[in-house]
């Protein structure tokens, strides 16, 4: 199946912490006012594996932002949905400005992953993108920067 997302570029997000009756109660409750993801799988109740590779300096700069409770600040990931080696991987810079909550997402292949990984520029044919190639091509410039910028390396899988 072909990737699509509909990336929302800002939200507000707030984080509770509730117990798991709640949550079923709420989950309940919003399941008949939602659609289901196109990667829904039945097997797994709906749900679908994400796996996230944090970028970040050697001494944690950016974790440590978060836990300081820092309100104007990023993360560096790449998110992968499944272990196809044909599937498409996601650079995402995630940044909290104040209350908002802003999203940059490039649509790269594995290789492009691989390259990025190992220090190579960001090169545009990395992109899988095709609905939005200017945006995708933007958010892989602005995460490869990021990174140069401030020496960051995978840490946290």
């Amino acid at each position: 199946m072909p990737y699509r997302h509909g990336l929302q570029s800002s939200r507000f997000e707030l984080k509770y912490i509730i117990d798991e009756d709640c949550a079923l109660g709420i989950r309940n409750f919003v399941s008949s006012h939602l659609e289901l993801d196109s990667h829904c799988r039945p097997d797994l109740e709906n749900a679908y594996p994400i796996a996230s590779l944090y970028l970040d300096t050697s001494d944690l700069f950016l974790y440590r932002q978060t836990c300081q409770g820092i309100k104007n600040r990023f993360k560096l990931r790449i998110r992968f949905y499944d272990d196809h080696a044909d599937s498409p991987a996601f650079l995402e810079i995630k940044r909290r400005i104040t209350d908002v909550i802003c999203k940059e997402r490039a649509m790269v292949s594995r290789e492009g992953v691989r390259r990025v990984l190992r220090g190579a520029g960001p090169d545009l044919s990395y992109l899988m993108d095709e609905n939005d190639h200017a945006k995708s091509g933007s958010a892989l410039q602005n995460f490869c920067r990021l990174c140069d910028q401030i020496g960051a390396l995978p840490q946290v899988y």
